[in-house]
């Protein structure tokens, strides 16, 4: 579904995809709010996987969400952040 012309492209980011951000990611993706869910995280592996994964549930539903993995730089140009921060972690751990 496209927005009508009265309607805005929502987008959103969800940074952090450990249990907290992939529950969000989830719910977002089931509830067709964002036309864009754009996932960030320090662990690419878990980002993709989880990308994949939802990408998935999207398509089977038929929801208008579109997910893909993005950088912390994209996060700026969201409407909406949703921060799901673990504990620290470092590149690669």
């Amino acid at each position: 579904m496209k927005p009508t012309n009265n309607q805005h492209t929502t987008r959103i980011a969800v940074v952090g995809v450990g249990n907290v951000g992939t529950s969000a990611a989830y719910a977002l993706t089931l509830g067709g709010i964002a036309e864009d869910l754009l996932l960030v995280d320090i662990r690419a592996s878990v980002r993709d996987s989880l990308v994949r994964d939802l990408s998935d549930v999207a398509h089977g539903i038929k929801s208008r969400t579109r997910v893909r993995a993005a950088t912390y730089q994209e996060v700026g140009q969201c409407d909406i952040v949703v921060l799901t921060p673990g504990s620290e972690r470092s590149p690669g751990g």
